[in-house]
Formats: C-alpha cells, structure tokens, sequence
C-alpha cells in the first residue's frame, strides 16, 4: 500500500514511461512510440529503461535521439552510493524489499532511486513485471499515480512458462488493483476481458488503447528499388505469388505449423513462394526444416529487417500461425499497406481483420485447412479485392496520432483526480 503522496506540481507536470527494454518486440514498439510522441506534443516526459542492449541496430533507441538527455539505464545505477537519490529510502525500507526475490529487489531499488532523482507526477509502467515493481517502488516513493500498460493476454493464456516464472503475479497484479493511485491499460478488448477473468476485477476498470503505428514514416524508409533487387535475388519472379510473414521465430508463433502451411501450397501452386522476416531463438531450427523439405529454394528465411513497409509491397498475402497473440502490430501494419491476411483467430487478431473482407480468421491448427483458406482466395482473386478495404479500416483504426491523443487524454483525465 502506498504510504504517502507527494504534491502534484500544478505546472511542469513530469511523466516517466519505465520498460524493461528497448529490444525490437511489440510492446517495446509502443512504448518508443508513445514517448517520442507524447515528447513532440510538448509533455515533460522521461523514459526508464531496465538494462539496454548494447547493439542499438536491435533496439529503438536509434529512433529515439530526441530524447538522449532524458533517457536513463537503470541498470547503470550505482546503489552503493550513499549520496544517490533514494539510498536513506532503501535503507529503511530494507527488511521489507528482502522479502522479495532477488531480482525483483533490485529493479525495485533501482526504480526508487530513479523516482526520488526525477519526482515525476505520473509514472507509465509497460509489461506486467515492470507494473508490479513500479507499484512498489511508487508506494516508496509517494509517486502520486501509476498507469500499467499490459499487453496481449493474461499470463496464464501465453505459455506455461510465463506463469511458471513469475506465480506472484497474478494476486500481487490483484493487490495493486485495489489501489485508487492505479490505472490498468491494455491494447485490445480480449486483452480487456482476458485481464477481467484473470484478476476477477470489472472490464470497466481496464482502459483499452489500441498501438498505433506510424505508417508516415514508415512510407518515408521504403526502400522500393533496393528489396526489388534483393527480391530478384532470391529467385523469385513477378508471377510468384508470395505468402509472407513478419513474426519473431519462436514457439509461440508456431513457425513449423507456417512451413508445413507452405509445403501443400508449394504442392498446389508451383507458382507459390513462401517468405520470412524475423529473427530470433528459433532461426537455425526454421531453416533447417526448410532444408530437410528441401524447400529452401522457395521458402526464404530473410532475418531482421529495418524496412519492413518496403517487404510487405512485394508480399501477396501475409500469412500469421501464432498459436497466443494480444494486438499484433505485424498485422496491423500488413493491413495498413493493403496486404491481406490470413491468421488463426487468437487473442485481438479479430479487431484488426474484418473477415472476409480484409482478409481470413481461422480457427484451425491443420496445415491443410489452412493452405485450403489461402488456396481458396488465391483460386478466386479475393486477395486482390481486399487491398483498399485493408488499407482504409486499419489506416484509420489504428493511426499512431490516434493512440497519441487516447494517451494524452488518459494521463490528462489521471492528472486531474490528484488532489
């Protein structure tokens, strides 16, 4: 419980959004986006970041040099010090902060250095780990009032092993709730209701802000002539028809259910190549299933990506297996350049597609049921027929300046409750 609340200047309100990192995944996206945006509106706002890798071709913080002089690695603290903010706040509070995991401990203690430096009015936590330890180290620290943005579905509804790692979760998330200090976000209405069922707690109490994506700027890093060459390179031709996927090579998103998607396709339509931008854990192992195929001539594993607009305007139909998703931004953004897509109906999938229209949701887990959908819109042209519709619906649902302005809105509506 949070034992005291400093005073809200009534001028200079300062925000800090905190991440556990800046690597390129979809939350980190959102919260790179969402602070450099609510920044160029004129909002005070500093950025937090756990640890920081130190390749920044893999990370945002490239896109975020606006902003070098109010970032800060709390990883680079230095605890000992007993002139850093918040040590006399540690010391005091040290017999309780030990009852916490040893990690745990140590981004609370970071964080209570950190808030006690920058005083900030409202703190914006991403990702449910970074939630609970912001609460914590917000309650030391008097913060006045905390926004937790969770992202895609309740733990327990990913994988096992999310749940497994982190058991206090759920009934540490459910404390926090009962605070009127604390505000709980999510990206889609399922991640709404999913939350809701979770922590046994009112969807009206979750607000739903949808990403947004900065399709402006990503027109402006097309590379059109450059991925025509590259595409040429790989042996593919103007009448292949390409079937594409941007998703990270993990099991969650179930990368050899897309290869053997891929086989029968290749089977039926000679004409058919199949195409993968992403990297990740699982990389070596998607490519060699495509070796052991013997498909490698026609199934391309291209790897991390900078343009990703660039690829999606050679791509046909975007193809997406995950077996758990919360708002995938891969789909939005294949939506929002006019690419139809077919995705197994999972998590908030549904309020980006409008099926039938902008592309097809499925409810299997078999290969061939799903190589049928893609066949069926490839035999009849669908696929041509839903570029406009794609485009429109997702440019307009899912703007960056429309996630910017919910926001904005969101923290001004938090900022006029403190007293």
């Amino acid at each position: 419980k949070q034992k005291k609340k400093n005073k809200l200047r009534i001028r200079n309100i300062k925000y800090s959004l905190v991440t556990s990192t800046l690597n390129r995944g979809g939350a980190e996206r959102q919260v790179a986006l969402t602070a450099k945006g609510i920044s160029e509106r004129g909002l005070d706002c500093n950025l937090a970041i756990h640890r920081k890798d130190e390749q920044n071709d893999s990370t945002y913080q490239e896109d975020l040099k606006m902003m070098k002089n109010k970032i800060r690695i709390l990883s680079e603290i230095n605890l000992d010090e007993e002139s850093n903010p918040g040590y006399q706040t540690i010391q005091e509070n040290r017999n309780l902060l030990n009852l916490l995991n040893n990690t745990t401990n140590e981004k609370v203690k970071r964080l209570v250095s950190y808030f006690s430096d920058i005083k900030p009015d409202l703190v914006h936590a991403w990702q449910d780990e970074t939630i609970l330890t912001s609460a914590i180290a917000c309650g030391l620290t008097g913060i006045p009032h905390l926004v937790g943005s969770a992202r895609s579905l309740r733990p327990d509804r990913k994988t096992e092993l999310h749940i497994r790692k982190k058991p206090y979760l759920k009934e540490s998330l459910k404390i926090i709730m009962e605070n009127d200090w604390f505000h709980l976000t999510i990206n889609s209405e399922a991640g709404k209701t999913s939350y809701s069922e979770w922590l046994k707690i009112d969807e009206t109490d979750i607000k739903v802000i949808h990403n947004g994506t900065d399709f402006k700027s990503m027109e402006a890093n097309m590379r059109i002539g450059a991925i025509k060459s590259e595409i040429g390179g790989l042996g593919m031709e103007k009448e292949n028809i390409i079937i594409g996927g941007v998703f990270r090579l993990e099991a969650g998103k179930r990368p050899r259910l897309w290869i053997e998607v891929l086989e029968r396709l290749i089977m039926e339509n000679g004409n058919i190549r199949g195409l993968i931008i992403g990297g990740g854990k699982m990389e070596k192992t998607v490519k060699k299933w495509v070796r052991d195929k013997d498909l490698q001539d026609k199934i391309k594993i291209l790897g991390e990506r900078k343009d990703v607009a660039g690829w999606l305007s050679e791509i046909d139909i975007f193809l997406l297996t995950s077996i758990s998703e919360g708002l995938p931004n891969a789909i939005i953004e294949a939506q929002g350049f006019g690419v139809p897509v077919v995705s197994t109906d999972v998590g908030g999938v549904a309020e980006i597609i409008i099926d039938g229209v902008t592309g097809r949701l499925t409810k299997s887990e078999e290969s061939g049921e799903i190589s049928k959908i893609i066949l069926d819109i490839i035999n009849n042209k669908e696929y041509e027929n839903m570029i406009v519709p794609s485009r429109k619906n997702t440019r307009e649902k899912f703007s960056l300046e429309s996630m910017l302005d919910k926001t904005e809105r969101m923290y001004n509506e938090v900022i006029s409750t403190i007293n």
